[in-house]
């Protein structure tokens, strides 16, 4: 039985911008899975989604991919955001906006 640190749930995610490391390659991660898609008044497109190497386990990932061309290429890893405790359950990412054009915040909260 693995040991979940109640305490863990509330450490703040790491968030790394424009990521380069090896474990958030493209080439690497196994799946992707519930994306979300925004698509700007302009045509920048934002994808997010889960990712990792096993599904549905701790140690997974999010994932911000971002298009200034309409969808015709995409850079990957814009931003990535995960957990430092990798038992400390799944991740959820929350985007929370004023209603204006230019602020906008992305929360993380871990949930055991």
């Amino acid at each position: 039985m693995t040991y979940i640190n109640p305490d863990s749930a509330l450490t703040p995610a790491n968030i790394y911008v424009e990521a380069t490391q090896s474990r958030f390659s493209d080439s690497y991660r196994r799946w992707q899975g519930i994306p979300s898609i925004e698509v700007t008044g302009n045509g920048r497109i934002f994808v997010n989604f889960y990712s990792g190497q096993d599904a549905e386990v701790g140690g997974n990932i999010m994932v911000l991919c971002v298009s200034d061309n309409h969808g015709e290429s995409f850079r990957s890893c814009v931003t990535v955001v995960e957990h430092p405790d990798p038992n400390a359950g799944s991740m959820i990412l929350i985007y929370g906006s004023l209603q204006t054009k230019s602020s906008g915040c992305f929360y993380t909260q871990a949930r055991i």
